[in-house]
């Protein structure tokens, strides 16, 4: 990869390979406010001990800083995000 980005053949076929991703980027409203605003949004402080006791009673798998983990075994998981 260069900085800035080289619009190659290759890296054209590669984007050709993956059409989903590009009508999700070009449909999808770009994330507005700052940083602190934005990462604020995606943490709830209200968040307790028990809350994530009971989030581990109902995961299967292991649940770490990031969250649950290991959902691409169980056959779902965060979709690539542009």
């Amino acid at each position: 990869m260069s900085i800035p980005l080289a619009l190659t053949l290759r890296t054209v076929a590669k984007a050709l390979l993956r059409p989903q991703w590009w009508i999700d980027c070009l449909t999808t409203e770009p994330l507005a406010g700052t940083v602190v605003e934005l990462v604020d949004s995606m943490f709830d402080p209200t968040v307790t001990s028990d809350d994530l006791a009971w989030i581990k009673s109902q995961w299967p798998g292991k649940v770490g800083p990031g969250g649950a983990t290991a959902t691409r075994r169980y056959g779902f998981g965060p979709a690539p995000r542009c």
